[in-house]
């Protein structure tokens, strides 16, 4: 062991062995404390968006869509801001490890931390409605965003049992050229239909419907929504 120190001691002597200066310590230590937090305020803004989707999931029409609830449930839940949340709580504990006294904690106590974290500030975000403009940011910019609800198109792509849904490509009157999740399109007659106050029919809109199936490429609309609460006018 004596030689050991005696090796060492000579090695700092040399100058072979330098201490690392503080400050690159405490810069890493920050780096990792703030890679944690960002981990867990993008986990907080995916847990915002999966309530705000779950709260979007046409739970007032449940019952005519055939379904047990396990099933609609099923259907309704928004997977990719699931997986998202998954990936940001694992990011946080790993970098929540690594902090200075991060080994300290168990995997239980760092996970319901960061579990516990996100879901206070998910709902914060949720109901100050932030949840909503970044749903609409993503659904103007991403051109294939919709499309990640994977469950929510399905449920609304079945027009022989009533149900139908996709973007208005084109309008005369009470008829308008509906282009669904499938690439078709339909001719869909609107007259009489029931619609939420305040909402008008334009192109470019995404929609959702409840009617009647008339023959291969018609329907007839008897109740339009847009295809999210919230959705902007393209």
């Amino acid at each position: 062991m004596s030689h050991i120190k005696e090796y060492i001691i000579e090695k700092i002597k040399d100058g072979s062995i330098r201490p690392t200066p503080r400050w690159v310590f405490l810069l890493k230590s920050s780096v990792i404390w703030g890679m944690f937090i960002l981990s867990v305020l993008f986990g907080s803004i995916a847990v915002s968006i999966i309530i705000f989707q779950i709260s979007d999931a046409d739970w007032d029409i449940y019952s005519k869509m055939n379904h047990n609830w396990v099933e609609f449930i099923m259907w309704a839940l928004p997977y990719f801001w699931i997986i998202l949340m998954a990936l940001f709580l694992i990011l946080a504990y790993y970098d929540f490890r690594h902090t200075k006294k991060g080994y300290r904690y168990s995997v239980f106590s760092v996970f319901g931390l960061s579990i516990v974290t996100s879901v206070l500030l998910g709902g914060g975000l949720y109901f100050s409605k932030f949840s909503e403009k970044i749903e609409g940011v993503l659904l103007s910019n991403i051109p294939q965003y919709d499309k990640l609800h994977y469950g929510k198109q399905i449920l609304w792509q079945r027009p022989r049992q009533g149900f139908l849904s996709g973007t208005i490509i084109n309008m005369n009157g009470n008829i308008f050229i509906l282009h669904d999740f499938d690439s078709r399109d339909w001719e869909v007659e609107a007259e009489d239909s029931d619609m939420m106050p305040g909402f008008v029919l334009r192109q470019s809109t995404m929609v959702k419907m409840i009617g009647d199936f008339l023959d291969d490429g018609r329907f007839h609309a008897k109740v339009i929504s847009p295809w999210n609460k919230y959705q902007p006018v393209r």
